[in-house]
């Protein structure tokens, strides 16, 4: 049976449903600095902070069994510029699921409920970082490496430094126009 994912709107999301989102994440990729409650503030501050047209605004995709999260993805609009021409690009982040639950379709589940965001044209393109290991799986929905330098303009530090701290990044999907000119994120790594 396919998981049921639910869009959970991020400038609406209730205390509840970010802490257990804020856990699972915590539980993925625990930090000293971020537990879970540090982890739903963010969620909450995120969608406090957004001001755009509910069409695009930010959101979790969560798969939930009861009152527990076990399978998510967040989204969000980031207008990049590939070259020097600005670009809206659904931005994806925090996939995972519960490794208790893995080999549920998950991951799948919750990728292709973000995914079907951009081929329904709310969204032109994705644009994501991975790891080598997890690449293979991205490349299953349609998804391809992107070649190009990746900056971050507005870095007062280093405006040329790549702003993803993973092996990879991607866009979805594969086929969609794309120049080879340096993608200027115009702001951190998500």
């Amino acid at each position: 049976m396919q998981p049921t994912v639910v869009s959970t709107s991020l400038p609406s999301i209730n205390e509840a449903d970010a802490l257990a989102i804020g856990t699972l994440l915590a539980r993925i990729w625990p930090r000293d600095d971020s537990g879970p409650q540090q982890r739903a503030d963010k969620l909450v501050r995120v969608g406090a902070e957004y001001a755009g047209p509910e069409a695009t605004q930010p959101r979790s995709l969560v798969v939930w069994d009861g009152g527990e999260a076990i399978g998510h993805a967040m989204i969000f609009e980031r207008t990049i510029h590939l070259g020097d021409e600005p670009l809206s690009a659904m931005a994806l982040a925090a996939v995972c699921s519960n490794p208790d639950r893995r080999g549920e379709g998950l991951g799948n589940a919750v990728v292709r409920a973000a995914f079907d965001l951009v081929d329904d044209g709310v969204f032109p393109v994705s644009l994501f970082q991975t790891s080598f290991p997890v690449e293979a799986f991205y490349n299953r929905f349609g998804a391809a490496r992107v070649e190009n330098r990746v900056v971050n303009s507005l870095n007062t530090d280093d405006p040329s430094a790549n702003p993803f701290w993973d092996d990879i990044v991607m866009r979805y999907p594969a086929t969609a126009g794309w120049s080879d000119a340096d993608v200027d994120l115009r702001g951190p790594g998500y």
